[in-house]
């Protein structure tokens, strides 16, 4: 069993690897980075803005996205558009797709959803835990996690995840 402190730094050099492909335009082409060893995704429980319990363990055995982002972040509001649309895609493939708002209370979150709407799962992380346990050094940060509950690919800053490549990308792990 890998300790704690051994999953944690190498998920803080997963980040600085992923941080290498950032850029300050919306990342059109830029894909997802393969994680060369594959750690298993850390624990999640969590609710959703409306109450609704979440754990990821649950998923196992199916392909989960989970987007990290918060209502104050540029370019988490720039892709939010083209999450919705790689989800409509997603879902047909029975491939789930999540977004874990990180420190916003229910009321924002709800706020910003009336302005921009999306129809995925979108999780509360009030106390922003998640940012230690998967090791979060900028927002958007996104991890697929494959049906073996290990983090395949990422992605740090904003991406077109409607793409073609990177939808492929992503369905290729099913």
């Amino acid at each position: 069993m890998v300790r704690r402190s051994t999953f944690t730094g190498f998920l803080a050099f997963v980040n600085i690897l992923l941080s290498a492909f950032v850029n300050d335009g919306f990342a059109n082409g830029l894909p997802l980075i393969e994680i060369p060893v594959k750690p298993l995704a850390p624990a999640m429980q969590l609710q959703t803005y409306k109450g609704k319990s979440f754990d990821l363990a649950s998923y196992r055995g199916k392909v989960v996205v989970v987007n990290f982002w918060a209502t104050w972040c540029a370019p988490c509001l720039k892709e939010m558009p083209a999450l919705e649309e790689a989800w409509k895609t997603l879902r047909e493939k029975d491939i789930l797709l999540i977004g874990v708002n990180l420190g916003d209370t229910p009321r924002k979150i709800e706020r910003f959803l009336k302005h921009r709407p999306v129809s995925f799962p979108i999780l509360m992380d009030v106390d922003s835990d998640m940012f230690e346990a998967w090791q979060i050094q900028s927002l958007p940060t996104t991890y697929i996690v494959g049906p073996d509950a290990r983090i395949h690919l990422g992605a740090i800053g904003d991406r077109d995840w409607a793409s073609d490549d990177i939808l492929n990308a992503i369905i290729n792990l099913k």
